[in-house]
């Protein structure tokens, strides 16, 4: 039969397990200049990202503006030629309106 303190034994030693573990972690973790040098570098990574990325973003909104106003000025001119339109090249043309009973 086990002794009366061996459970007790136990669970201590296992808290004492865990708190030399918190002890462990937290010593290894980086000091502040080590930090302020990973985030320099992430910075200097995110920075040369951007400087790749933007005038990449910065062409395809000017293409997609080309586009827009080729687009637009192209519906212009189609509505320009239709007829009786400002650019409708057909003169004295009588349009005769049909009644639709007759």
């Amino acid at each position: 039969m086990p002794a009366w303190n061996e459970k007790y034994s136990d669970v201590s030693n296992a808290a004492s397990a865990n708190a030399r573990r918190v002890f462990v972690v937290i010593g290894r973790q980086p000091n502040f200049f080590v930090r302020f040098l990973i985030f320099l570098v992430a910075a200097a990574i995110f920075g040369l990202m951007l400087l790749m990325i933007l005038p990449i973003l910065v062409i395809g909104a000017l293409a997609l503006g080309v586009l827009w106003l080729y687009v637009w000025i192209r519906l212009k001119l189609a509505r320009w030629r239709q007829p009786n339109g400002p650019l409708d090249q057909r003169h004295n043309v009588r349009v005769i309106e049909r009644d639709e009973n007759g």
